[in-house]
């Protein structure tokens, strides 16, 4: 369960990956990894894997007394919507795992589950 509230809403980090994914240079990768600096590649690790998360513990009716309402926003994040939001949610977290630290980025999502 979580402290702080979480939303199926986070525009912030899916319009910064779908500019990435929309680079065709070869440098993106580079500049992607100038552009996410430590402190940033932690807030944005976070903001996606709660997301996530929530979907999996509302998907194992973790939140069944708060009704229908829950189940349906989760349905349309991971089914109506998936591309643009349960793929993006997974690639942005794909990417800060690949240029974080292995023994932060595991502890940080062991921590969260």
């Amino acid at each position: 369960m979580f402290k702080d509230p979480v939303s199926f809403h986070i525009p912030g980090t899916r319009l910064l990956f779908s500019i990435i994914c929309e680079m065709d240079s070869p440098e993106r990768f580079a500049y992607v990894e100038d552009l996410l600096k430590d402190p940033l590649r932690s807030l944005i690790l976070d903001i996606p894997l709660r997301t996530i998360l929530l979907s999996q513990q509302i998907e194992s009716l973790m939140w069944k007394r708060n009704g229908l309402s829950m189940e349906n926003q989760m349905r349309c994040y991971r089914e109506s919507c998936k591309s643009s939001l349960w793929d993006k949610d997974l690639l942005s977290m794909q990417v800060i795992m690949a240029l974080s630290p292995v023994d932060d980025t595991l502890v940080r999502i062991i921590h969260k589950y």
